[in-house]
């Protein structure tokens, strides 16, 4: 009979240890210091051989510190008419990791003027508002990447690395 009563003595026991760490856990909450979840991206160019882009081989954006309802972060891109022709510029984004396509957005302005403006997911279609640009013309482009508040879950710790992709056409005259 003694063999019985050490053996629920000891599962109490283990029982009572459990119960006082699962409390101790609940009432501490995660430590001061422990980092609070994020996202990063990165936002480089791809060069067009009628246009010159700066920055090209660096990133316009890096940021490791993306969170729902933060500003996010921004950079800017220079594009230039290297042709005789007045051009207008598209531009889209390509990825390969798409595991902030339901949760970050990207938005391109030129001059004050929203040429792309969506989700990630959508970005990567070419922006239906064009930058027109005369012959050896120079716009500042400048590129916004945030996570809006009530993002869907997902992007905590999750990487995106997009490419800004420019298509030109020459404008003809009417």
């Amino acid at each position: 009979m003694r063999a019985t009563i050490d053996t629920w003595t000891g599962r109490l026991g283990l029982l009572a240890g459990f119960c006082a760490v699962a409390a101790w856990l609940l009432l501490a909450g995660p430590p001061a210091d422990a980092p609070s979840p994020s996202a990063s991206i990165r936002l480089s160019t791809l060069a067009a051989g009628e246009l010159s882009v700066a920055p090209l081989g660096k990133p316009v954006l890096i940021t490791s510190d993306l969170r729902p309802g933060t500003r996010g972060e921004s950079g800017t891109v220079s594009i230039r008419n290297q042709t005789p022709s007045t051009l207008d510029v598209s531009l889209r984004t390509s990825q390969i990791e798409r595991e902030l396509d339901r949760s970050a957005w990207i938005e391109v302005a030129d001059r004050g003027h929203t040429v792309l403006r969506s989700p990630l997911a959508r970005a990567r279609s070419w922006s239906a508002v064009p930058v027109r640009l005369a012959p050896t013309e120079t716009h500042r482009l400048r590129a916004r990447v945030w996570i809006p508040d009530g993002a869907a879950d997902g992007w905590q710790a999750a990487h995106g690395d997009l490419t800004l992709e420019f298509r030109s056409s020459v404008v003809t005259a009417r």
